[in-house]
């Protein structure tokens, strides 16, 4: 695997609360989910066509919710959800 921890250097994550975090009440397990979107989108922006963003957004950060409670850290969250997103639906 990758370094993922080099995804998240000098990185600020958003306030925003997505869809997909409002069922999460630990402040820390929201930190982790917000910061991870943040860096898996970083790293997936680029590629998505500006009209889907805000769907493929979404939709990176109901991955970043399913893997939240196996990934080993932040960065780990944020590469398995990128590579999730990556894989063919």
């Amino acid at each position: 695997m990758p370094d993922a921890s080099s995804w998240l250097s000098g990185f600020q994550p958003s306030n925003e609360l997505s869809v997909p975090f409002s069922s999460l009440t630990d402040p820390v397990d929201l930190a982790r989910a917000q910061g991870a979107l943040e860096a898996a989108w970083r790293v997936l922006e680029h590629a998505v066509p500006e009209d889907d963003r805000e769907r493929a957004r979404t939709r990176l950060a109901y991955m970043v919710a399913s893997y939240l409670h196996v990934a080993v850290d932040e960065a780990d969250l944020a590469y398995r959800a990128v590579e999730r997103f990556k894989r063919p639906t």
